[in-house]
């Protein structure tokens, strides 16, 4: 499963990186509320704007070669809320407020564009410094 989940539930999947004992159901230890799968036993998280249920690499996968212990797997299911398709079908990536990893911190995706940009664009963003929230 992967969630890909809200600002809003930012610090909940932080905490999901602690190791949990198998008695312990982490969604209620984290305080998030489970949505039930369609093809895969783990729930996913509800309110999630995008979840893929995954199955896992089988063993004749290139698997063994990863030097992490997760590879991703196999995407059987794809849910995405229905307030995200725009009327053209697309997906409006601006109201899922999403954020993403970068070196150990968070990024909030708030600036979306397509290619080509302009030189000039390139020029001032491409050495301009990250804000900080605080």
């Amino acid at each position: 499963m992967v969630n890909i989940a809200t600002i809003g539930q930012a610090d909940a999947v932080h905490r999901s990186a602690y190791e949990f004992g198998t008695d312990v159901d982490e969604f209620e230890a984290l305080g998030l509320e489970k949505a039930a799968s369609e093809t895969i036993s783990a729930p996913r998280i509800a309110g999630a704007p995008i979840s893929f249920e995954l199955r896992r690499p089988t063993a004749s996968s290139r698997c063994h070669r990863c030097p992490t212990t997760s590879c991703g797997g196999r995407v059987k299911r794809i849910h995405i809320r229905d307030d995200l398709y725009l009327p053209n079908g697309r997906i409006d990536i601006g109201a899922m407020g999403v954020f993403g990893r970068l070196a150990g911190e968070y990024t909030l995706v708030d600036n979306i564009f397509s290619t080509p940009l302009p030189d000039e664009l390139v020029d001032s963003l491409g050495s301009q410094r990250a804000r900080t929230a605080r």
